[in-house]
């Protein structure tokens, strides 16, 4: 089951009923005016693939329930007003845009599939983690804007799909070398 309400002026909130459409795979609520929280209910969704709800004006965290979504290829977020940090639990994301905070998870590098990360204009601090290199499908990674500090880790040239790689506006430390990279 599909449900696609996006670009329809709607408001208020997302219910926690949500949570009950278990045959539900994709789910695109995105350029609306909704309001509130993410419900907890929206990691109940077994079967969800694709999960868009950028551009409204979600506040409140992501809930790490959503980390429970096994099937979960493509969760947008962006422009929202989204707090807090990056659940563990999480496996494939793009909140750009929002107010999170804290560092990149090291259990990003466990996603062995993802191919985008898109993490910019946000308040990240801390540095790159190292797993960042087991991405090998990663083809397109943006954290610019945000407070990163230190260096690219090394393991990043390892990258070898990598496209595209935006980390301007951060506070990065070390110069690039970039004959130990193959992208």
């Amino acid at each position: 089951m599909v449900l696609y309400l996006y670009e329809n002026h709607l408001s208020g909130s997302i219910p926690s009923s949500i949570g009950n459409l278990n045959k539900l795979f994709d789910l695109e609520l995105s350029t609306n005016n909704i309001t509130g929280f993410i419900p907890e209910e929206v990691g109940q969704l077994s079967s969800l693939m694709v999960l868009y709800l950028y551009e409204n004006h979600l506040s409140g965290t992501i809930p790490s329930s959503i980390g429970n979504l096994s099937n979960l290829s493509d969760l947008e977020l962006t422009t929202n007003n989204i707090t807090g940090s990056i659940p563990k639990e999480l496996s494939d994301l793009e909140p750009s845009t929002n107010n999170i905070t804290g560092s990149i998870p090291k259990e990003v590098g466990q996603l062995s599939s993802l191919m985008v990360l898109y993490l910019f204009e946000n308040y990240l601090s801390s540095s790159i983690p190292s797993s960042i290199g087991n991405l090998r499908k990663l083809s397109d990674l943006k954290l610019s804007t945000n407070n990163i500090i230190g260096s690219i880790p090394n393991k990043a040239g390892q990258l070898s799909s990598l496209i595209v790689l935006d980390l301007y506006e951060n506070h990065l430390s070390v110069a690039i070398t970039l004959r130990c990279y193959s992208f």
